[in-house]
């Protein structure tokens, strides 16, 4: 399989007729060799998993021992619920969000410009959506990987114990979706790598705290509040929470339909502005 990303394969590329590749590598209905696009991002994830793994487990360690436990012995709780428990849903959600993110930026910057893996793929028979199908996808595994991380520590913490907690695990994937979706289309437009910067600066970090992460977001000022609710992380740290903590209410459906119309958004913008970038 590996060869498919070498060069070595016959193939016109740029979606051009299949070479000898596409005889030798199977295509799925719909998405075509998109999963192979995904399975070559897993498998350099894999060569490096050990130090892929300390960060994905490392880092929620100290971040809910912070959040959680140290803020938490200050702030006991809100609205009944424990601070560390209220917490601890919201920091999943935004590690997601984290993990898609900074794969579909400068990973994805970096795989297109510096080390030209785009450029290796695409001299395959791989089409230029099906490239940027499988660099999404991995974006929000990337962010399953990460909120399953966060998720994990967090309950072996005994932040998270309700059994519906399970259910977050889709979400993850889908706020990976949405961010990996956003972020390319972010990526597909910026002139330089370091304009990334101003992503994270203006979009990103903000989002993180006004998201509902931390505080409800109902006593924001009315402008933060109104700004607070178009973004998209609110409604995952929404649904998320839900499961958590085991209380559902409609307001999860509604956040799930917002998560989906962003997707319905961006999905098409991202494979439209990435096709219109590679081939410039």
């Amino acid at each position: 399989m590996s060869s498919i990303f070498t060069g070595e394969a016959a193939g016109t590329g740029r979606g051009g007729e299949p070479g000898a590749l596409a005889a030798r590598v199977p295509a799925l209905p719909l998405f075509g060799l998109t999963y192979w696009v995904w399975l070559r991002h897993r498998d350099a994830f894999f060569r490096v998993w050990r130090t892929e793994t300390l960060g994905i487990f490392g880092e929620p360690i100290f971040a809910l021992a912070a959040f959680g436990a140290g803020l938490g012995f200050y702030l006991r709780s809100i609205n009944g619920v424990d601070y560390a428990v209220y917490v601890a849903p919201g920091l999943v959600a935004g590690y997601a969000m984290f993990g898609a993110t900074f794969d579909t930026t400068f990973g994805a910057y970096m795989r297109m410009m510096n080390h030209r893996t785009f450029e290796s793929i695409l001299a395959t028979p791989v089409t230029i959506r099906e490239l940027v199908l499988g660099e999404w996808a991995w974006g929000a595994t990337r962010a399953l990987l990460s909120g399953g991380g966060m998720l994990a520590i967090a309950a072996a913490y005994g932040f998270v114990e309700h059994p519906a907690a399970a259910l977050m695990l889709p979400y993850c994937f889908l706020i990976g979706l949405v961010f990996a979706a956003i972020s390319l289309s972010v990526v597909a437009i910026v002139p330089a790598m370091s304009t990334l910067n101003t992503y994270f600066t203006l979009f990103i970090a903000p989002m993180f705290f006004l998201s509902g992460t931390f505080f409800p977001i109902d006593d924001l000022p009315p402008f933060f509040r109104v700004y607070a609710q178009a973004l998209p992380l609110t409604h995952g740290t929404t649904v998320v929470r839900g499961f958590a903590i085991g209380e559902f209410s409609p307001e999860m459906a509604w956040a799930t339909l917002v998560l989906l119309g962003y997707l319905a958004v961006f999905a098409p913008l991202c494979v439209w502005l990435m096709r219109r970038r590679i081939i410039k």
